[in-house]
């Protein structure tokens, strides 16, 4: 790390400094550029809003850990399973009595899988945006009033709490909610969340899973609610304040503290 002077550090408030970084982009405040956002980049802005600034406007991303590979592996695992029964026009055993309708077809849940196809672009605030995100599974419902669309995210978890939802798991889902909207598919009021937790190994050599299924109201306001508010962050030129809760900021501050660079 090259040697940091106190001078480049310009003091806003007691919690934040502000970078003496040149902006990226991101022109969105003059109209001449686009704001590409993803419900992983909303669950961000609610964790934390000075950390999505900085990452969304300056390009200044958190620092990146090692990535598991096992959940990659389920998921794909997971999607082939899936994919069987939608060959065969059937829900798989766990989804019976449960879920109603039937998974939807291939070409479907191809384009609904592609974050760069399952996406819609719109004017908000004056500001143009991109909103992509891909979903893993998605069960359609034929209604009086059409077709509706339930979408299905798959969860690997080392044990099960039924009693919650994770406050991004649900905006997760209401936004894939709200892109079902705006591409064309009616969403339903709910979406499922399907938890595989290990089994304790009884027999040699075979390891199995409990698979858990919540069914959650989704609200497609919420998500579009969130989008606006983020968008409003952006178009802001002073960051928000950071979030109590987040860990990188307070490595930060502790970091400047260290260095003697906070006065």
């Amino acid at each position: 790390m090259g040697r940091i002077r106190k001078q480049t550090l310009q003091k806003m408030n007691k919690n934040h400094f502000e970078l003496p970084l040149e902006k990226g982009n991101w022109k969105a405040e003059q109209g001449k550029g686009v704001i590409k956002l993803s419900p992983s980049k909303l669950a961000l802005f609610r964790e934390c809003p000075y950390c999505f600034y900085l990452s969304e406007k300056y390009k200044i991303m958190r620092p990146r850990g090692f990535f598991p590979s096992l959940p990659g592996g389920m998921d794909s695992v997971i999607k082939e399973y899936f994919d069987r029964y939608r060959d065969n026009k059937a829900l798989p055993p766990e989804l019976e009595g449960i879920a109603n309708g039937k998974l939807v077809d291939q070409e479907t849940i191809a384009f609904m899988r592609n974050r760069h196809k399952f996406c819609f672009e719109q004017e908000i605030k004056n500001t143009k945006i991109i909103f992509s995100g891909a979903i893993d599974e998605c069960i359609v419902e034929e209604t009086k009033k059409g077709n509706r669309y339930s979408p299905i995210d798959f969860k690997t978890r080392s044990s099960f709490d039924e009693t919650k939802v994770s406050p991004f798991h649900q905006l997760q889902l209401d936004c894939y909610a709200l892109q079902f909207k705006k591409t064309g598919y009616t969403p339903s009021d709910y979406a499922y969340l399907i938890y595989y937790t290990p089994k304790q190994k009884k027999k040699k050599d075979i390891f199995s899973f409990d698979v858990n299924i919540v069914k959650v109201k989704t609200d497609p306001d919420n998500a579009f609610k969130t989008l606006e508010e983020a968008i409003i962050c952006l178009q802001n030129d002073q960051p928000p304040k950071s979030s109590q809760q987040c860990e990188f900021c307070h490595y930060l501050e502790n970091f400047l503290k260290f260095k003697g660079l906070q006065e």
